[in-house]
């Protein structure tokens, strides 16, 4: 029944146990090495979390040390029981990649549903603040394509 399987770990838990590294699943990217600020966009693809293929989970960081934390879900496996599939954004408090998932708060992508049913982010939805945008151009060959700008 709906609820009775828990989801899958959030990939920020998985990185710093040290499930997911640089080598498997896990990408860190510094935007201002990327791409000049106002420049552009970083194009990303992201497999969801439950494929365990490519890169299921991207750390953001930009100037100022804002971070920002991409994964991806579908509604396969431990993730079956979820309320949609999508693209999750968090945000991780402190001034160290690392910082304990105490520190990372999910971003809703539908702010007036208090309940967090509608968070992951669809095709065609942007999520932006004063330092970055982060828009899920589509979903195509099971993957989820991302374009990151910096000083949104």
């Amino acid at each position: 029944p709906p609820g009775s399987m828990p989801a899958y770990t959030l990939t920020i838990n998985q990185v710093n146990h040290g499930w997911l590294n640089n080598a498997h699943g896990f990408q860190q990217i510094y935007i201002p090495q990327a791409i000049p600020v106002g420049q552009g966009y970083v194009e990303m693809k992201l497999h969801p979390v439950e494929s365990n293929n490519g890169t299921m989970s991207i750390e953001v960081i930009t100037p100022g040390h804002w971070f920002y934390w991409i994964e991806a879900r579908s509604l396969t496996g431990w993730d079956g029981s979820l309320p949609s599939a999508g693209v999750l954004i968090g945000t991780i408090s402190g001034d160290a990649p690392g910082n304990s998932a105490s520190a990372f708060h999910l971003l809703n992508a539908d702010p007036a549903d208090l309940t967090l049913y509608h968070a992951a982010f669809q095709p065609g939805q942007t999520y932006h603040d004063p330092h970055i945008r982060i828009t899920i151009v589509d979903f195509t060959d099971g993957m989820y394509t991302l374009h990151i700008t910096i000083g949104a």
